[in-house]
Parts: structure tokens; sequence; C-alpha cells
């Protein structure tokens, strides 16, 4: 896709002109609206994640530096990304980038262009829980019936029920609970769970399951008519961001009361699943199908990410 934007470093005829590094960016992905549902939803996710973390509205293209570059690179790294889903998002930026420069609206950022992308085959470090401190976590001291004790729940129930992504726990409907079982279609490949409640998992739904249309209470978006389908997937994933980052305020809370030296976040949920499942299951085949991955090597990989890291650190301990 790089290849069909110039790479020369063309100027905006005047400041006028000029637009912002996000005006552009929604202008890019307007294009994307005609293309798959899933490449518009996964750039837009990625370039609302370079904004929440830029935190600049007016910032021009031009203006993007280096330091910007580290900041982002450092996010990323501390949420665990591994190195392809760091190369994809620089990309995409990238992509952004090219498309202002072609259309003339600023200037190429040299920074942004000339910044070497990570190695794909340079792995993530996964964070996770351990076992005993999940048991910690659910454990930790928080007052009933308030926002807190909704995301300490939110974060245990994303683990018990086999890793769900934070973007479909906190968009499930009571509708979606079945007796026994969880139903529901996942936003990111549209794949369909059928998902059997433990009983952990039961008690955290039946405490909140009263009668109204959302599990939980931080969802509570809707489309506007008035706008386009495209505008109001954007409007969804500036929503789900912010709702994203407001339990992980509460989950750093939770993890100082249960005395955790650990910063938790949303998705390490998932994380924490894949490990405790890998720990127990031996057969690929069966923790593949309960992480909903649909490639064993994909997940074979994805699960050494979760483990190499421990085994290592246990092999060192004895050696001296």
């Amino acid at each position: 896709l790089e290849s069909v934007f110039p790479k020369e470093n063309e100027t905006a005829d005047n400041e006028s002109s000029k637009k912002t590094f996000w005006q552009i960016a929604d202008e890019y992905l307007d294009l994307k609206k005609t293309q798959s549902g899933f490449t518009y939803r996964s750039f837009n996710a990625i370039i609302n994640k370079f904004k929440s973390v830029i935190k600049d509205d007016n910032i021009l293209l031009s203006q993007i530096t280096e330091k910007h570059i580290a900041k982002y690179a450092k996010f990323m790294r501390d949420e665990g990304n591994a190195a392809s889903t760091q190369n994809l998002n620089w990309r995409v930026i990238r992509f952004v980038s090219n498309y202002g420069v072609a259309q003339k609206y600023d200037a190429r950022p040299e920074a942004l262009h000339s910044f070497k992308l990570p190695s794909r085959k340079t792995k993530g470090h996964k964070k996770k829980l351990t076992k005993e401190e999940l048991e910690k976590f659910a454990a930790a001291p928080v007052k009933p019936g308030t926002i807190i004790e909704q995301a300490k729940d939110c974060f245990l129930l994303s683990v018990y029920l086999r890793g769900i992504r934070i973007s479909d726990m906190i968009q499930l409907k009571e509708s979606h609970f079945k007796k026994d079982r969880l139903i529901y279609l996942s936003s990111k490949n549209e794949k369909l769970f059928d998902i059997k409640l433990i009983p952990e998992a039961q008690a955290i739904v039946n405490k909140y399951k009263t009668g109204k249309e959302y599990l939980f209470t931080f969802f509570t978006w809707k489309p506007d008519p008035v706008k386009t389908e495209g505008d109001n997937n954007v409007a969804l994933a500036d929503y789900l961001i912010k709702a994203t980052s407001n339990i992980n305020t509460k989950l750093t809370d939770i993890a100082e009361r249960a005395g955790l030296d650990k910063t938790v976040r949303t998705h390490i949920a998932r994380h924490t699943f894949a490990k405790i499942a890998a720990d127990n299951i031996t057969d690929r085949r069966v923790t593949m199908a309960l992480m909903g991955h649909s490639d064993l090597k994909v997940h074979q990989d994805y699960i050494n990410d979760v483990l190499s890291t421990d085994e290592l650190d246990d092999a060192v301990d004895g050696l001296f």
C-alpha cells in the first residue's frame, strides 16, 4: 500500500491548506470504508490508539517528531505487543502520512519514515498474572455496588470466559447468556463462540444479570441514526478506547489493594487465561480451540510467547 503514494518530501502549497494529522487520518479511513469491515476497524483502532497516546488534537503531519515516536513505541512495548503488532501499527501510521503528502496537505515527517520498524522475528513479552496472583486479585477488597467492583468483576469474567477480548466483554448483553452458556459473535473476526460458564463465571453473571440490556454499565453507546455507518464505527471505536481506559484506571487501584507488584490492564486477562490453560492442558489443539485461534502455528507462537519468559526464569533459578 505504501507504494501507492509518493515518498518524496512534498510540502503543502500554503499553510491554510494544511490539515491536522487526525483530519488526514479520517479522510484516509474513509477510503477504507469501501474495503472489508475488518480492515477499516483495525486501522481505525490503531489511529485512535495513537491519538490517545500523543494527546494533541491539533498536531500537524509535519510536526510528528522522534519524541512522539518514542512515546508511542514505549506504549506498545509496555502493553506487551508483539513485534508483528507494533510493525502493523507503524505501517498504518505511515500509510496516513503518505496519503497526506500525496494530497499535498503537509510535508513528510522524516522522523516517522526514517524510524526502523521492529523486526517481526522479535517476540513481545506478554504480561499476565499467575494463578496465585489471580487469586490475590480476586480477593482484593472493594466496596459492593461500586464501579470499581464492576471493573474487578469485568477483568475476572474475561479470564473465566476463556480470555474474551475487552471490546467484546463490555458489549455483552444479558441476552447473550443462555442458562449456563455464553453465546456471542466476536467483533474481531465475526466468529461465533459458545462457552460453558464455570461456577466462578456464573456467580459474576448472576450478580449483574438484573433485567437490563448490557451485563455491565461500562457500555451505553448507541449508533447515531443521522450518521453514516462509517462515522458510527469511528464513534464506537473512540467510545471503546475511552471505556477501556476507564476500566484500566480502576484495575491499577485494585492491583495495589491486592498487593501485586504488576500493572494490571484489561488485555492481560487473555494472556492470564492462556498461561493457566497452557500449564494445565498439554494438547495444543485443545488450547487453540479454547482461545479461538484458527491456525495451530499462530496459536503455538502465541503460547510460546506467554510461557517462554517464565520457563527461562525457572531454568536459571537453580543454576547457581
